[in-house]
């Protein structure tokens, strides 16, 4: 009977100091090439988010002033950095806020939580919301 011997990989540096050394050979590049680099980060928990917000909207005057008024909120917070927006199409993706109890977009759910759905919430309740997830 064979045997089969896997190969060990090894590395001299630490896997944080790889991804970081890799992080800033492409620190000039644009957005979308960083995207997976910095997805990578937060997976392997180098880099934390503080928060993501996901918006599982319609096509409808309501999915838009709901997708504005969380961006002005991360916005007046200084957030964008720490926060990540996520919009869903409601049309395709009805079932994963429906097993949380939501059914009527617009949908808004902070850190896999549903806070409001079918309205437009108030901006003062959603940003004490949003800042005390920031916070947490």
């Amino acid at each position: 009977m064979a045997t089969c011997q896997l190969p060990v990989w090894t590395c001299s540096m630490p896997i944080v100091e790889h991804l970081q050394s890799a992080v800033g050979v492409i620190a000039g590049a644009p957005a979308d090439v960083m995207e997976p680099v910095s997805r990578l980060m937060e997976s392997a928990g180098i880099v934390r988010r503080a928060g993501v917000i996901i918006i599982y909207r319609t096509c409808g005057r309501k999915s838009d002033a709901l997708v504005a008024l969380v961006k002005e909120i991360i916005f007046e917070l200084g957030a964008e950095k720490a926060v990540r927006l996520r919009i869903r199409p409601w049309w395709l993706l009805w079932c994963l806020p429906a097993l949380k109890g939501a059914r009527k977009p617009p949908i808004t759910e902070i850190n896999g939580k549903i806070f409001s759905q079918g309205i437009v919430p108030d901006k003062h309740a959603l940003k004490a919301r949003i800042s005390k997830e920031l916070s947490a």
